[in-house]
């Protein structure tokens, strides 16, 4: 079982561990999204701490409707 928190903002949070490169597993919080449609985005200091490659790049829409190309 997953638990987690609702923030001020009544989004739900739930922390996840994920094995850095280094072996270490580093505690993450996430926003659960309900339009999830199978692509995880993790913020670039989320990335800095598990010391991750990105080895693509992929095109993304925003929720604004802003079409940009982050690493993958």
């Amino acid at each position: 079982m997953i638990r987690g928190k609702v923030n001020p903002r009544r989004q739900a949070l739930v922390v996840v561990e994920a094995l850095g490169r280094d072996g270490m597993l580093q505690p993450l919080e996430f926003v659960l999204d309900t339009g999830f449609a199978g692509d995880l985005l993790l913020p670039a200091d989320a990335i800095q701490r598990l010391a991750v490659v990105p080895h693509d790049e992929i095109n993304a829409v925003l929720a604004s409707g802003q079409a940009v190309q982050l690493d993958g």
